[in-house]
């Protein structure tokens, strides 16, 4: 079996059939401004997630999060489900506080919780994203870098890399492509595979100014996702609407 895939779908979005290793992970649940329950999306769930998404906001109080938590954890185990936290990248003192409660309440419940990489050590049994989007390093290296820190922990989060990037870049950011412009790219640019990011790139020159584009296909994001197994990764994590709109491209005929 493959490394299992959870796609994250929203409410009136039909999921992908349960096959290739494939699980829900539903979008549109939020917690309540009062009483802090969790509140299924409109309509009902015809198909039971395996995993459910948290928006970020809104955030209780930080006097407020180990009740939050409590009933978070209760509503999970109710719905046999997990609980994906989409928390700011950066901490601040209600995502951070929320985050520690959660730890504490998931696993007291031995409910399964996922939370973004920075708040890995305030919930020390949660599992941990690990985004596949990177613009410099090595890609293997990254996941070899995440099992050690987080030995079976570690969730892939399919995150494909879309942008242009200046050369040089001492950021590692770039402006982000949208897909006539990468298709515009594609057509008049000659594109090469990078076997350290894993993903696909094109340079291009212009009035003396070096540029260059990377960006995922379906094939690229299927490999990612078989070095993370190989690496020791638990699963992956993936928007369905995002994942389905991937350019094709590069020698492989794998599909997520």
């Amino acid at each position: 079996m493959p490394l299992p895939l959870y796609l994250a779908c929203g409410p009136g979005e039909t999921p992908l059939d349960r096959d290739a290793g494939r699980r829900l992970c539903r979008m549109g649940y939020r917690l309540t401004d009062g009483g802090w329950a969790l509140l299924a999306p409109e309509p009902p769930e015809l198909v039971p997630p395996d995993w459910i998404l948290l928006p970020g906001d809104p955030m209780p109080e930080e006097s407020d999060a180990p009740v939050t938590a409590a009933l978070l954890a209760r509503c999970c185990a109710a719905r046999s489900c997990g609980l994906l936290a989409d928390f700011p990248a950066a901490p601040d003192e209600r995502s951070a506080a929320l985050a520690a409660a959660l730890g504490a309440a998931f696993s007291a419940q031995g409910s399964v919780l996922v939370l973004p990489e920075a708040y890995a050590a305030l919930a020390p049994k949660s599992l941990v994203l690990i985004s596949s989007a990177i613009s410099g390093g090595v890609f293997d290296e990254r996941l070899r870098e995440a099992a050690e820190a987080y030995p079976g922990r570690c969730v892939l989060e399919l995150e494909p890399v879309c942008a242009l990037f200046p050369l040089p870049c001492a950021d590692g950011c770039g402006r982000p492509l949208a897909a006539p412009a990468l298709c515009a790219l594609r057509e008049r640019g000659r594109e090469h595979f990078s076997p350290e990011l894993l993903c696909r790139y094109i340079a291009l020159e212009e009035n003396e100014t070096l540029r260059i584009a990377l960006f995922d296909t379906v094939e690229t994001l299927s490999e990612k996702r078989a070095r993370a197994e190989a690496a020791g990764f638990l699963a992956a994590v993936g928007l369905q609407q995002e994942l389905r709109r991937l350019p094709a491209g590069g020698q492989s005929k794998s599909a997520l």
